[in-house]
């Protein structure tokens, strides 16, 4: 391990669209070490180039959420290099397109297992790096609030103020189970994989945070709607540019140590939702 001791930064999935804007925005604002990380190696060093060409210099490495020996390769590597992670962005995430031919089922096992099980698998492999006063962020998304799901019984499972990660991965796997009966929806639950998915995401940011703070640390853990972008994943539908997008991921990462915004749903405008709120009341919040 070096001698120097290094503030780091690392970011899934960010070798193109909002993670990318990410890594831009942290190493132009952030006097430390900033992990440009994604699956493709390939294309993650194309982008490095890209940022290397703006005069940035960030660091490259190889992770895939999905892969557990992947996620250990990138912890051995922190561990032996930095001794410890001050900022950890999960930005990684996937979306089938309305025109996929996937079954409902199939969907549901792909994405919740990339944005829940992806998420929860870096969280769990790297805890042990996070340091006293460490900013984990996740990214979530509007279709994430829990006022998408009408069943009161199931959103009260969510709100149980003793939720443990367990917990979450039950709900998750009886989402998966009744998405391929077929009788999701009729459990309450949206029809929309990704709607659960990042329901999921901002869950186990919640429980995340009730643990860092048993703890007793600085440590924070917020999660976050990054707008309606412009990105491969909206399909280049979105209303706001990837620079847009980023701009409360980097806002997360970055709060002082005195800040009170712990465990919260950060929106676009970095402004604090309530991730309770029916989703109706959010729409008209936010004149959506």
């Amino acid at each position: 391990m070096s001698s120097v001791v290094q503030k780091i930064c690392v970011v899934t999935g960010a070798n193109q669209g909002i993670g990318l804007s990410i890594v831009r925005q942290m190493c132009q604002q952030w006097d430390g070490v900033v992990y440009l990380t994604s699956r493709s190696e390939e294309r993650g060093k194309k982008a490095m180039e890209q940022l290397k060409s703006e005069g940035l210099n960030p660091k490259y490495h190889q992770l895939d959420i999905t892969d557990s020996q992947s996620i250990q390769i990138l912890h051995n590597h922190i561990e032996s290099n930095y001794g410890g992670l001050d900022i950890l962005i999960n930005n990684a995430g996937f979306a089938f397109k309305s025109a996929a031919t996937e079954s409902f089922g199939e969907q549901a096992q792909t994405t919740v297992d990339i944005n829940y099980y992806g998420t929860l698998q870096v969280i769990q492999a790297l805890r042990g790096l996070f340091k006293p006063n460490c900013r984990i962020v996740n990214v979530s998304s509007c279709e994430g609030w829990l006022g998408h799901i009408k069943s009161s019984a199931l959103k009260s499972r969510f709100l149980q103020p003793t939720l443990t990660f367990e917990d979450v991965t039950q709900l998750m796997e009886e989402f998966k189970n009744h998405a391929n009966n077929g009788t999701h929806r009729d459990e309450g639950w949206p029809n929309s994989t990704y709607k659960v998915s990042k329901i999921g995401v901002s869950a186990i940011s919640r429980v995340l945070q009730r643990e860092f703070n048993e703890i007793g640390q600085n440590q924070i853990c917020n999660h976050l709607h990054p707008g309606y972008v412009k990105t491969s994943m909206t399909s280049n539908k979105g209303r706001m540019t990837t620079a847009e997008g980023a701009k409360s991921s980097v806002f997360a990462a970055l709060l002082p140590e005195d800040t009170d915004i712990r465990g919260a749903y950060i929106w676009s405008d970095c402004t604090i939702g309530d991730w309770e709120l029916k989703f109706d009341s959010i729409v008209k919040m936010y004149n959506m």
